[in-house]
């Protein structure tokens, strides 16, 4: 009887013990594929508030790009320097011209600054493509600049493609 006890016991923590419950499974409903087709690092000038523009959809476009300068994936913080990485992605359903529910999370060592503490940024993105297409590209990249010495911090970093919650790819670099 007391075994009977203790068993029902252990059960119980091992069902309330989260390493022992399945992980949440993604959705991926169209089988979505992506690979990286491009990284490195590129030299970049920022421009001015005066002379940036915006676009159609109202993203700021304050970047010339000047030229690329490694496909190397240790990059060093030196003012202009930005890391980079192109995404393919695949699968993508033929009726469909907009596809939502795209996050690439940029991943960092802690950086402390006046709006707080963090270590990772997402960005919500939207796949446009003519309808047929099947494939896609989305870019993601990191500019190091002198004007924000907070952001320079030596370590691992990572660009991680996800489609809602599930991890498509990711491209992985060290800054030094």
């Amino acid at each position: 009887m007391l075994s009977q006890i203790f068993l029902f016991f252990l059960s119980l923590a091992i069902i309330q013990n989260p390493i022992h419950q399945k992980k949440k499974s993604c959705v991926n409903p169209w089988n979505l594929k992506a690979k990286i087709v491009e990284s490195g690092v590129k030299l970049v000038e920022v421009m001015s508030e005066e002379s940036s523009k915006y676009t159609a959809s109202g993203v700021l476009v304050n970047i010339q790009e000047i030229k690329i300068l490694s496909k190397s994936n240790r990059v060093e913080m030196k003012d202009g320097y930005m890391p980079y990485v192109v995404f393919e992605v695949s699968n993508l359903p033929i009726h469909l011209t907009q596809i939502d529910g795209f996050i690439i999370k940029t991943v960092h060592p802690t950086m402390r600054s006046k709006k707080g503490v963090f270590n990772s940024h997402n960005a919500d993105t939207t796949i446009t493509k003519e309808s047929g297409a099947t494939i896609a590209y989305l870019e993601d990249s990191f500019v190091f600049q002198d004007k924000f010495a907070f952001e320079k911090l030596p370590g691992n970093w990572s660009f991680q493609l996800y489609y809602k919650e599930c991890l498509l790819a990711e491209y992985k670099f060290t800054t030094y």
